[in-house]
This record gives structure tokens, sequence and C-alpha cells, in this order.
């Protein structure tokens, strides 16, 4: 059996490009894919999200939670950026 160290990954690495995003959580996977393919001229394969629940927090005037935000994960197609 052979040790797994930092020069030998436990799986390959993917080769898809990807992204993350903190976002409103009022937004859409589609309005994210349109506006990533007309901001920055991306091929976007795939959006997935999810909500992330605001902390819990103590602070000087008693306790207050973090809003709450959407996280998305955009797959690129191919190399990232059309020329």
């Amino acid at each position: 059996m052979r040790p797994h160290g930092p020069s030998e990954p436990r799986r390959p690495l993917s080769s898809t490009l990807s992204l993350s995003l903190f976002l409103s959580p009022l937004s859409i996977q589609l309005e994210i894919k349109e506006y990533l393919r007309a901001v920055y001229n991306l091929d976007v394969a795939s959006v997935r999200t999810l909500i992330a629940q605001g902390k819990k927090k103590r602070g000087k005037h008693g306790h207050y939670r973090r809003p709450d935000v959407k996280k998305a994960f955009v797959t690129l197609k191919g190399d990232g950026p059309k020329a």
C-alpha cells in the first residue's frame, strides 16, 4: 500500500473549467447563464445553485444573522472564453 502524499493525488484532476460565484438569492440559473454569456462571452455547459444560510453571530448589541447568499457552480464548455 502506497501512501498518498502531496505529489500523488487520490483522484485525477478534472479537465473541465468551472467557476463558483456568490449571488443574490433571487437570481435564477437561466439568468446566470445568460449574464455570463453576454458580459464575459463564456460558453456555459451547466449551472448548479444552492442557498447558503447566513451565519448566526453574537455582537455587542445582541445576536444577529448575516444575510443568506446563493452560491452558483458554473461549468464551462471547451477552453473558456470565445475569441
